[in-house]
């Protein structure tokens, strides 16, 4: 659990349940293995062989960055010369997204910016921190990067090139790094733009207009504030999130990687306890949210500000995409959405329904000039739409099922 921050189970027999433990059983706190010495200024010596001093580095963050809670040493080393930082699909925003170092979200081949694609895939030096390589976190593995010969600063081991140094933690690797590209007074990177694909502006169309995935997410754009927790459930939500490009201060909560439907909605409420001075937001389909939906009732009563958006689209239209459009296994029972909080308790959410652009809209500002409610808003799309980045996804799953 400590050391790879992972889950972990503690098996209790029941006839020791109630047994007292002793304290000196407790006298030394549980800690993260120590990095050796010896091990670590061998791996310095050999990144800063690797660096040289005329090298640009961009960085390519994964999750377990976060699991550390090493992100500022991160924003640290993004203000250094010639530092640019992309992130994967499960890390995004561990840099503020405007931030001049910025490269916003790296997928493969599905990278909303093909400058953003260019850097990391043609990278002069690229170093990998705490990534995870997966189908969903590559573009179903068409990333052009050669990993074997980047710098991989892992968990509990270093990696640069061929030579591995094991029991490095991250922690002490990500010291070492930012102090060898801080003596190596690296050049700096102009005119590589941000990932998002959101335009600046929201597509022009009347109040009237049905909502859709491509008139939903400009208007989520505009509308989000900084010191934002964005929590958005795998599928059409999470896609659609990942082309945000997200204020100063805030953070992106999905699961890109085990795609567990019906995590995110519980998830608000620990997001919450965690993080009390942010305001949780949750995108989440009708799918999803049916399977885990009780936990609401304890979100209303924890959580006095969240502002969920149940997205009905009458099934599992990622499903549908990937495969089987037609099949009845995708639908779901279609519920009265704005009638649930106050089943579950919580008479005093607000719970509109939007249907057009000119009803999103009057629900966002009203969320806005009331920051201290919770709302329940029932978001109606289509049921075969879907946002822009799970469109370029399938293309994907389908090119390389021709291939296979």
């Amino acid at each position: 659990m400590l050391s790879a921050s992972k889950p972990g189970f503690i098996g209790v027999p029941l006839d020791v349940a109630a047994a007292v433990v002793p304290d000196a059983t407790n006298s030394e706190p549980l800690t993260v293995a120590q990095t050796r010495p010896d091990v670590l200024s061998a791996c310095e010596r050999a990144l800063r062989d690797h660096v040289g001093r005329d090298s640009c580095a961009t960085l390519l963050v994964g999750p377990r960055v976060h699991r550390r809670g090493l992100e500022s040493v991160v924003q640290e080393m993004a203000e250094l010369p010639g530092v640019l930082v992309a992130s994967q699909s499960a890390s995004k925003a561990i840099l503020d997204e405007r931030h001049p170092a910025s490269l916003g979200t790296y997928l493969g081949r599905t990278t909303a910016q093909p400058a953003t694609r260019d850097a990391v895939d043609q990278a002069e030096m690229l170093i990998m921190i705490g990534t995870i390589t997966s189908d969903f976190t590559t573009g179903f593995f068409s990333h052009k990067y050669v990993p074997e010969e980047a710098v991989e600063l892992a968990l509990d081991h270093a990696r640069i090139a061929h030579a591995h140094y094991p029991g490095v933690m991250l922690h002490d690797a990500l010291d070492v790094l930012k102090r060898v590209i801080t003596d190596a007074q690296m050049s700096a990177v102009e005119g590589v733009a941000a990932s998002s694909s959101v335009p600046d502006e929201a597509p022009v169309a009347a109040d009237d207009e049905p909502l859709t995935h491509q008139l939903f997410w400009p208007e989520i754009q505009h509308w989000i504030a900084p010191q934002t927790t964005v929590i958005a459930e795998a599928g059409t939500s999470f896609y659609g999130a990942l082309d945000l490009q997200l204020p100063a201060d805030s953070d992106l909560l999905g699961q890109p990687v085990w795609s567990s439907i019906g995590y995110t909605l519980p998830a608000v409420l620990g997001a919450r306890l965690a993080q009390p001075q942010r305001r949780p937001v949750l995108f989440i389909g009708d799918g999803s949210a049916q399977l885990t939906v009780q936990e609401l009732g304890t979100i209303f009563k924890r959580v006095p500000n969240s502002v969920t958006f149940l997205i009905e689209n009458r099934g599992y239209t990622v499903e549908r995409y990937i495969q089987s459009p037609d099949a009845i296994y995708q639908d779901v029972t279609e519920w009265d959405w704005p009638s649930i909080p106050a089943v579950l308790g919580a008479p005093h959410v607000h719970t509109p329904r939007v249907g057009t652009l000119g009803e999103l809209r009057k629900v966002l500002a009203e969320t806005t000039q009331n920051r201290d409610q919770s709302y329940f808003i029932t978001v109606d799309l289509p049921e075969r739409d879907a946002p822009r980045l799970l469109k370029v996804l399938v293309e994907g799953i389908a090119a390389s099922n021709s291939q296979d």
